[in-house]
C-alpha cells in the first residue's frame, strides 16, 4: 500500500499547483491560463514554464503575463517532462495538476479533485471525462482503478489530472529521458505500482486540443520505442499482470476486426457501390 500523506500547514485548503509547460504555444496560452485562473478553488497557485521557447509571439505572451502577475519560469529546452518536473519543484503544494498550454480545465475541477483527495486518502489521482475540441470533438472516458488499468488499457487517467504532490515525489518526478511522448504513461505506472488509485468524475472536466501539434499525434511513430522502454524499466509490474495486457491486445485486434467487417458491409451496400460508379473510389480507398 503507498504511504499515505497529510496535508501542508494550510490545513482545511491545501494549496494547488497548476503547472502550465509552454514551448511555443503562445496563440493557446492565455486560454489555458484563464481556465486555471478561473478555478472556482481558493488555493491555487499557477506557474508558467517556458521550456526555452523560440517564437516571438509566444515570449511575447509570456512577457504580458509575467507583467499581470503570474509567474512564468524560463528554462532551457528539455521537453515536456522537464518543464514540469521544473514547475513542480519551484513549489510545496500538496497538490499538482499540470496543464498543457494549449488545453482548458473547466472551473470546477480542482474543488471537485481536492474534496476527493481530502476523504480518500488511497487516491492518488483524480481525473475527469475528457472532451476534445479543435482537430476532433469526442468524448474520452478514463477508467480509473489501479494498476491493472494503466498496464493494459492506459486508460486509467489523463495525462493532466490532479495528483498529490507524494505520488510526484515517491516516483522521482517525470522521466525526463522520455522526449516523444508516452511519458503521462510511465509516470502512472510508476505510481500506480506503488498501490495508489485513480478515481474518476464523471463530468466533462478537461478540455483536450487536438491539433497537427498535438503530442497524441505527434508522439505515435515513436510507440513502440517508447512501450519497449516503459515495459523494460517496469519490467516486474507487466510480469506479474502480463495476462491483463494479453487480453486487452486480444480485444483490440477483435475490435478492429468487427470494425472492418463492418466497413466491408458498408461497402457492399447500394448506395456506396453507386457511389463507385459515379467516381467516388479513389476518395473512398483514400489517398
Amino acid at each position: 500500500m503507498p504511504e499515505f500523506g497529510g496535508f501542508g500547514k494550510r490545513g482545511m485548503d491545501p494549496a494547488v499547483l497548476i503547472v502550465i509547460p509552454c514551448f511555443n504555444d503562445g496563440a493557446f496560452l492565455r486560454e489555458s491560463v484563464a481556465s486555471a485562473q478561473n478555478q472556482d478553488y481558493p488555493g491555487i497557485e499557477i506557474v508558467v514554464v517556458d521550456d526555452g521557447s523560440t517564437d516571438p509571439g509566444t515570449q511575447e505572451v509570456m512577457k504580458r503575463l509575467s507583467e499581470e502577475g503570474v509567474q512564468v519560469l524560463h528554462k532551457r529546452n528539455g521537453h515536456l517532462s522537464s518543464a514540469r518536473n521544473h514547475g513542480i519543484a519551484s513549489r510545496k503544494t500538496d497538490f499538482v495538476f499540470p496543464l498543457d498550454a494549449d488545453d482548458r480545465i473547466e472551473s470546477t475541477f480542482i474543488r471537485k479533485g481536492v474534496a476527493i483527495l481530502k476523504t480518500k486518502p488511497e487516491v492518488g489521482v483524480v481525473t475527469s471525462h475528457i472532451r476534445t475540441f479543435g482537430n476532433l470533438d469526442e468524448l474520452w472516458k478514463p477508467m480509473g482503478g489501479g494498476i491493472e488499468n494503466v498496464i493494459g488499457h492506459n486508460n486509467a487517467a489523463c495525462g493532466n489530472s490532479l495528483f498529490r504532490r507524494l505520488c510526484w515525489e515517491q516516483v522521482g518526478g517525470y522521466d525526463e529521458s522520455m522526449v516523444h511522448g508516452q511519458e503521462d504513461w510511465e509516470f502512472w505506472v510508476n505510481v500506480l505500482k506503488r498501490g495508489w488509485m485513480v478515481e474518476v468524475i464523471p463530468e466533462e472536466l478537461f478540455f483536450y486540443r487536438i491539433s497537427s501539434k498535438s503530442m497524441a499525434i505527434n508522439s505515435k511513430p515513436y510507440f513502440v520505442k517508447n512501450l519497449e522502454y516503459i515495459i523494460r524499466k517496469h519490467r516486474e509490474v507487466f510480469q506479474e499482470h502480463i495476462e491483463t495486457a494479453i487480453l486487452y491486445r486480444e480485444q483490440r485486434i477483435q475490435d478492429m476486426d468487427r470494425a472492418l467487417d463492418r466497413f466491408r458491409k458498408l461497402r457492399s451496400h447500394p448506395i456506396m457501390r453507386l457511389a463507385y460508379r459515379l467516381g467516388l473510389k479513389k476518395f473512398l480507398n483514400g489517398p
